[in-house]
């Protein structure tokens, strides 16, 4: 399974040098075959979890806990909680999804680089929410069934996207290297 995505991005076998796999014995023995397969590959177990530390370390930061926040604040108010708002999420996030209904994630700070997963989730609906806002039948929602106006301001502010986009991609340069 591994092989088939690391033959994808990596054709001339020269680009992949490093897997990191959990501790279990059968990934150790997949490891010990991707060695074989891919001879420039180093598979080192066990190491997700300092990686899963150092992504949960950068939540604790300060722009990282706002970051945390605001995921939570957009899950509760679009990703369910709220069934009007959510189904009109959703409808709309098929717009811009070759009709697919896409929705936010609940992440976990347990788990490998999860809030950060979940603000890649995020970006990737930037258009969903654009569009949402400004959406009649979204605007003749009763008052107390929608965001409070100061997310509502957030969503809308390109600079707010542009810091996100920026800051993931810092984020993720820590995750690819």
């Amino acid at each position: 399974l591994v092989s088939k995505h690391i033959d994808n991005i990596d054709v001339m076998k020269n680009k992949v040098d490093m897997v990191i796999f959990d501790g279990a014995a059968n990934m150790q023995k997949a490891g010990k075959i991707l060695q074989v397969r891919y001879p420039l590959v180093t598979c080192i177990h066990g190491a997700e979890h300092v990686v899963s530390l150092f992504f949960y370390d950068i939540a604790k930061q300060p722009v990282g806990q706002l970051y945390v926040k605001l995921n939570s604040v957009l899950v509760n108010w679009f990703g369910g909680r709220h069934q009007a708002l959510h189904a009109m999420f959703l409808k709309m996030s098929a717009r811009f999804n070759k009709g697919r209904k896409v929705s936010l994630m609940r992440p976990s700070g347990t788990r490998m680089a999860g809030y950060w997963i979940a603000w890649t989730r995020v970006l990737r609906l930037k258009s969903t929410f654009e569009a949402l806002i400004v959406d009649p039948a979204y605007l003749d929602l009763p008052k107390k069934q929608r965001p409070p106006d100061q997310l509502v301001e957030i969503l809308k502010m390109n600079d707010f996207w542009g810091f996100t986009y920026k800051y993931m991609r810092s984020v993720y340069s820590a995750w690819l290297t």
